[in-house]
């Protein structure tokens, strides 16, 4: 479809329209039916800004809901579970240092294994070499993570609540184009008053059917109580690809 600049707002805001490629009598399409290649022209009407935000709140209300308290808790893990740098490089540290002792054990045992005759001197000379390199290698690391520079502080909790709160928020009754462009693979009008939404809200395509009433300032907006996962056709006949397919 394509987008028209309708009017201007009184907040000076631009409000657009959106129109199908073949909804007028284009040259193009004019010649393409002087060729023999007939192109219908859509009858669906061209669907106003106002519209699409209706339903996009509509769907933000069924599908995405109040998802705050969600977000103040996973702020609480993420919080709990983080670990400054500084706790993560005493724990490098730790399992180097353990790694190490458990090696001069097998060292140690090597020793006296060979004390008592039961391994040959070769070979023991060949497993000691080996051990050797094993700890050499680990107490280097241990100097590299030593030397390597590293930020002691912890998140800021409060600007990834505000900044993920806010992702989740309707301003004004509107959702963001942001989540918008984040959540919806594409809008397909199937008629003048009936949508398919094809959602990204979880790992397999989504569609869900919306359906406007009423004009102008007094439409309406309802969905459908089931959303549908993957290609469908609704009641109507109308066959949803998945979202994947389809370009925004």
């Amino acid at each position: 479809m394509l987008r028209h600049r309708w009017r201007t707002n009184n907040a000076g805001k631009p409000i657009y329209g959106y129109e199908c490629k073949r909804h007028h009598d284009t040259p193009r399409i004019r010649l393409q039916n002087e060729q023999g290649n007939p192109t219908p022209i859509c009858e669906i009407k061209p669907v106003g800004q106002s519209k699409l935000e209706l339903m996009a709140s509509k769907i933000f209300e069924r599908v995405w809901g109040d998802q705050r308290e969600i977000v103040l808790q996973t702020c609480k893990m993420l919080d709990a579970c983080y670990k400054p740098d500084a706790d993560r490089r005493a724990d490098l540290m730790k399992a180097k240092d353990d790694s190490i002792q458990l090696l001069q054990q097998q060292l140690d045992d090597l020793v006296v294994v060979r004390a008592r005759g039961e391994i040959e001197q070769d070979k023991f000379l060949q497993r000691t070499i080996e051990i050797q390199q094993q700890m050499e290698a680990l107490r280097q690391s241990k100097a590299q993570i030593a030397s390597e520079d590293y930020n002691p502080g912890r998140l800021d909790m409060e600007a990834i609540e505000a900044a993920l709160c806010e992702a989740v928020e309707m301003h004004d009754g509107l959702v963001s184009e942001d989540f918008i462009d984040l959540f919806v693979s594409q809008v397909t009008p199937l008629s003048d008053s009936r949508f398919a939404w094809c959602l990204d809200f979880s790992p397999q395509p989504t569609v869900a059917f919306l359906n406007l009433a009423g004009q102008r300032k007094y439409t309406t907006c309802s969905m459908d109580s089931k959303l549908h996962f993957g290609p469908f056709a609704d009641e109507e006949g109308h066959t949803i690809p998945f979202p994947g397919s389809l370009r925004r």
